[in-house]
């Protein structure tokens, strides 16, 4: 089980890596793009997905570490959060 867990670890902090490029990347494309009803959907979107990704990140560092997830609340909400 101890190797599980830390395979675990290993891609949970490889996957934070990923979140953390994209979540910087649509802010800073976010910055540059011109807004408009379509393009605003689109980037809710994506924030919500790499939400999506971080809770279950959490949870797969929890595993490893044989931890229980944080609550909702406590959940990384911004890419900054995302930081392990």
């Amino acid at each position: 089980m101890k190797e599980t867990e830390k395979t675990a670890e290993i891609i949970a902090h490889e996957l934070n890596n990923v979140f953390m490029t994209i979540g910087l990347s649509l802010e800073m494309l976010s910055e540059r793009v011109a807004h408009d009803e379509s393009t605003g959907r689109l980037f809710a979107a994506a924030r919500h997905g790499i939400e999506r990704g971080a809770k279950l990140n959490q949870q797969l560092l929890a595993f490893s570490r044989r931890q229980p997830a944080q609550s909702p609340a406590k959940q990384a909400t911004t890419h900054a959060d995302l930081v392990l």
